[in-house]
């Protein structure tokens, strides 16, 4: 595991984070990515759907890794 960083650059993160912070806050008051409440409450009737049809069909496998670190560490005492 890598080392903590030292406690001379503390502030320099904590500048950082305050940054990234301010910036997602300026992006979330000036964006245009809205959603009205009652957007929200509106439900679909699934009648008024189209009905859909498969255009093509895919296969997804996915692959699990075996254990890691990670599950030694936060799965100890459970199997």
């Amino acid at each position: 595991a890598p080392s903590p960083p030292p406690l001379s650059g503390v502030p320099r993160v904590l500048l950082r984070k305050a940054a990234l912070t301010l910036k997602g806050a300026v992006y979330l008051v000036l964006s245009r990515d809205k959603v009205s409440s009652s957007a929200l409450r509106r439900t679909i009737d699934p009648a008024e759907l189209e009905p859909s049809r498969v255009t093509r069909e895919v296969r997804l496998i996915f692959v699990r890794h075996g254990e890691s670190v990670w599950n030694l560490v936060f799965n100890r005492g459970f199997g």
